[in-house]
């Protein structure tokens, strides 16, 4: 049965008892991806034409790297929520599959984008029948009919986005089945689940704003106080602020990476455990939805505590039902019987050496019903 609650305890008991910590796993998660691509930033920040020409080069180059690892964290989650060895090799095993997980990142974004294109083009013609029909002659008819569609529009969005959201846990579960495998098992698995994944994910927005609270709040006390100190520099060596306005504001705009960084630094642990958290529970709503959980219902906790879980494959009776089952007795063999003429009859009962009169009187008796 779908519990979205059960599905987060059992997400934060997993990460509770991960071996390694899954802080590390997350650090290192973090660490070739976002700050992988801080880096690169920072490092091909001039103006030339050939630092910009290396830094598209590197960026997309990092870009396909990160692609690569999403399916790595969905297969670390994957491997977590299954209670199954999980570590920071477990963010590399999709480079075993590395041309497949990027083929369904992109195959993805391709499909989302046409899809999106379709939607927005149906908005479109839709919109403006109503804007020429309707809102004209019955402007509160067609305002609100003009919501509606709005509102619609973004619903149809969310659900383009949710179908493929099991793609990445598909390829780290069957990565032999291909990136468009991958895509149509999603979209199998979320027929009827769409909503449910919605109010699941939604749930995590107060974690989401917590972070971006603080990423803002340092953000702009970082660049409150560059402002201030350079407006005050300005004012003691020239004695006129208002004409280095331009110089504070041009600087300011230079140390936003920096303050973005610092911020990104200071959120650091929390974006951590909520990366971790999240995913694990997100892994946990894909084994529900692949049946999973099904099958280990099947086939665990049926029997005592210390007895095995039975096999699919080779099933195996438990020791407590070999000893309760006995072994029906054999019956004893019946002695072959002698026939006691040339004709083919059979009897149970052995005459008696004086008994030939009557012998003879059955036989004759029972010619006579052959010849009958």
């Amino acid at each position: 049965m779908y519990n979205r609650k059960a599905f987060k305890r059992e997400a934060k008991q997993y990460m509770r008892e991960s071996k390694p910590h899954y802080m590390l796993v997350a650090l290192v998660y973090i660490l070739l991806t976002t700050g992988l691509s801080y880096l690169i930033t920072a490092l091909t920040g001039g103006g030339t034409a050939l630092t910009g020409t290396l830094s598209v080069f590197l960026n997309i180059l990092v870009s396909l790297f990160a692609m690569v690892m999403s399916v790595g964290f969905a297969n670390y989650a994957l491997c977590l929520s299954r209670g199954q060895t999980a570590g920071v090799g477990s963010l590399f095993d999709a480079f075993s599959y590395a041309g497949r997980s990027i083929g369904m990142n992109i195959l993805v974004f391709i499909y989302t984008f046409l899809w999106t294109l379709l939607c927005m083009a149906g908005f479109s013609v839709i919109g403006g029948l109503l804007l020429e029909f309707v809102v004209d002659a019955l402007p509160a008819v067609g305002w609100s009919l003009l919501v509606v569609l709005y509102i619609a529009l973004i619903v149809a969005l969310i659900a383009i986005t949710l179908r493929y959201a099991m793609a990445p846990f598909a390829l780290a579960e069957h990565p032999d089945d291909g990136a468009g495998e991958a895509i149509r098992r999603s979209v199998r698995m979320m027929r009827g689940y769409k909503r449910k994944l919605f109010v699941l994910q939604l749930s995590f927005i107060g974690w989401a704003l917590l972070m971006a609270l603080i990423v803002l709040a340092v953000m702009g006390v970082g660049v409150f106080v560059s402002g201030t100190a350079w407006m005050i520099e300005s004012l003691l060596l020239t004695g006129d602020g208002w004409m280095d306005i331009y110089t504070v504001v041009e600087s300011v705009l230079e140390q936003i990476l920096i303050w973005i960084v610092v911020a990104e630094v200071i959120c650091l642990p929390l974006t951590m455990w909520f990366s971790v958290y999240m995913q694990t529970t997100m892994a946990r709503f894909y084994n529900f939805v692949g049946g999973y959980d099904y099958h280990q219902y099947m086939n665990e906790s049926v029997f005592e505590e210390n007895q095995q879980p039975v096999s699919v494959a080779a099933p195996e009776q438990p020791a407590a039902l070999d000893e309760a089952v006995e072994e029906p007795e054999k019956e004893p063999e019946k002695e072959p019987v002698a026939p006691v003429s040339c004709k083919p009859y059979y009897t149970s009962v052995v005459p008696k050496e004086d008994s030939e009169e009557e012998l003879e009187e059955m036989l004759e008796a029972i010619e006579e019903e052959e010849e009958n």
